[in-house]
């Protein structure tokens, strides 16, 4: 049983103290967990798909905000075919994944965030790009 002199002995010994400040040192080594809405994705990512029958080639996204909370719209450059500005179609976000359609090129991006060291900012998209039945590794690395 739990009496009150056996609370004043904790607190004499310095047990309370000692749990209250385990507990915070804990607290303080935890990363915070970002809200969906707290990810920040605009930006320039740039990556290199390699592909084994074709030489590599440079893939630029451009994400811009687009109006509402968590709303983004994008577009693709890949320079060594000379196209810029191709669209994409959407973008959707949800458990630290991202989904990225260009319907132009019958190809998606599917990755995951990759965070900082204090896990706050996004700073590459490490995922797959799919066309035409194939699957590519690319990462996506913010360039600005």
């Amino acid at each position: 049983m739990f009496t009150l002199s056996k609370l004043s002995a904790a607190f004499s010994t310095g047990r309370v103290f000692s749990f209250v400040v385990i507990m915070m040192l804990a607290a303080l080594w935890l990363k915070p967990t970002l809200a969906q809405s707290e990810i920040q994705l605009t930006g320039t990512w740039r990556g290199t798909l390699i592909a084994a029958q074709f030489d590599p080639l440079e893939i630029v996204l451009h994400i811009t905000a687009a109006g509402g909370k968590d709303a983004y719209s994008a577009t693709l450059d890949i320079p060594a075919q000379f196209r810029n500005g191709l669209p994409v179609a959407s973008i959707s976000l949800k458990n630290n994944n991202v989904l990225l359609s260009i319907p132009t090129l019958d190809a998606e991006f599917f990755g995951s965030l990759m965070f900082d060291a204090e896990g706050v900012q996004v700073v590459a998209l490490n995922g797959d790009w799919s066309q035409s039945g194939e699957h590519i590794p690319l990462r996506l690395e913010r360039s600005n």
